[in-house]
């Protein structure tokens, strides 16, 4: 699978290899990307598994400082990460499901770093209720549709809503699709 990431026109490759996600920047063909002193938003990590971790590991090796939004029920998960990538600079709890707990992110961020902006947002998140994936989607309630469209997709749109008074002029935003 391949996403568009529209910084300096470099392509961000996910792939999957032996149930393990990695990632690899390519430009022009040649695998490498300089970002030092820049800063990135990264939602979506829930593991060492999760695409966004891979992308993290990816923006951290650029040279990228990564401040990670997180569902509380990760918490623990997310925290052990920490040791992993010392390019991690903060965590944040951060619920999408709403317009108050999402800006709650960027209250906290702000908080502990006045002024300080953001050049780069990955929004990796995915949600569906279990329901979803036990019936074809044909007969899946329309409640459980709405819930996987407002987290999955919707989700970025509030994100960014919020999140433009914290990303520098001409910064970019990742976003994966779970078909």
């Amino acid at each position: 699978m391949t996403i568009d990431f529209d910084l300096f026109s470099t392509f961000l490759m996910v792939t999957v290899k032996e149930r393990v996600w990695s990632a690899n920047f390519v430009i022009g063909g040649c695998a490498m990307l300089q970002l030092n002193g820049k800063t990135a938003f990264v939602f979506g990590v829930a593991s060492e598994d999760s695409i966004a971790w891979a992308i993290c590991k990816m923006l951290a090796e650029s040279g990228v400082s990564l401040y990670l939004g997180y569902q509380k029920r990760f918490r623990s998960r997310i925290f052990q990460l920490k040791d992993k990538l010392p390019q991690i600079a903060g965590f944040y709890p951060l619920d999408v499901a709403n317009d108050e707990t999402t800006k709650e992110f960027y209250d906290a961020f702000s908080a502990d770093n006045p002024g300080k902006k953001a050049d780069i947002m990955v929004h990796a998140i995915g949600f569906a209720p279990r329901t979803c994936f036990d019936r074809p989607i044909l007969f899946v309630e329309d409640h459980d549709i709405n819930t996987a469209m407002t987290i999955s997709a919707n989700s970025l749109q509030r994100c960014l809503k919020f999140g433009l008074p914290y990303l520098n002029p001409n910064s970019s935003t990742i976003t994966l699709t779970y078909a």
